[in-house]
C-alpha cells in the first residue's frame, strides 16, 4: 500500500515540476512582439535630396527615444543583376518599439516635426493610418487621440501614454 501511495505522490511531484518548467519556459518566450510604426514625412517645396536628409535627421531624433530600432523604409526592388542592399523610400522610416511610453514619445516627435514649418506626417500602425498636414494643434490632438484609440483596439499599444 505504501508503494502505491509513494508512486502517486511521486507522479504528483513530477507533474508539478513539469508544469513549473513549462511556465518558466513560457515566461522566457512570451516576449511582446515589437510594434511597427511606419512614418512618412513631407516638406512643402523640398526636393528628394533635402527630404532624404531631413528624414535621416528625424531618424536620428527617433533613435534618441526608447525605441527598439529605426530604419529607412524600403522603397522597391533593385533591377535584376544590380548590386546593393535595396532601395529606400525617401521620406519614410520604420520604427519598432516594445512599450506604450515609446509610442507616446514617437507621437510627440511627429508633432514636433509638424511644428517646424510647412510639413506633413503620415503614421501607420496595423493598417491604421493618420495623416496630419495643416491642422491646428487642437485638431491634431483630437485626430491623434482618435487614431491612438483605433490603434490600441488592434494592438498592445495603450490609448494614452
Amino acid at each position: 500500500m505504501n508503494t502505491n501511495s509513494q508512486r502517486k505522490g511521486g507522479r504528483k511531484a513530477t507533474s508539478a515540476r513539469r508544469k513549473a518548467a513549462k511556465k518558466a519556459v513560457a515566461s522566457k518566450t512570451d516576449v511582446k512582439a515589437p510594434i511597427k510604426i511606419g512614418i512618412q514625412l513631407g516638406v512643402k517645396g523640398a526636393g528628394a535630396g533635402e527630404l532624404d536628409e531631413l528624414t535621416r535627421l528625424f531618424g536620428e531624433e527617433l533613435r534618441e527615444l526608447d525605441v527598439s530600432s529605426v530604419a529607412l523604409a524600403e522603397g522597391g526592388n533593385l533591377p535584376a543583376g544590380a548590386k546593393g542592399m535595396g532601395l529606400v523610400a525617401i521620406g519614410s522610416v520604420v520604427v519598432k518599439l516594445l512599450g506604450g511610453k515609446a509610442f507616446t514619445n514617437v507621437i510627440a516627435a511627429a508633432k514636433a516635426w509638424l511644428a517646424r514649418g510647412e510639413r506633413q506626417v503620415k503614421l501607420t500602425v496595423n493598417g491604421q493610418t493618420l495623416e496630419l498636414k495643416s491642422a491646428t494643434v487642437a485638431q491634431q490632438e483630437m485626430l491623434i487621440t482618435t487614431w491612438m484609440k483605433a490603434v490600441s483596439a488592434n494592438s498592445p499599444v495603450p490609448a494614452h501614454g
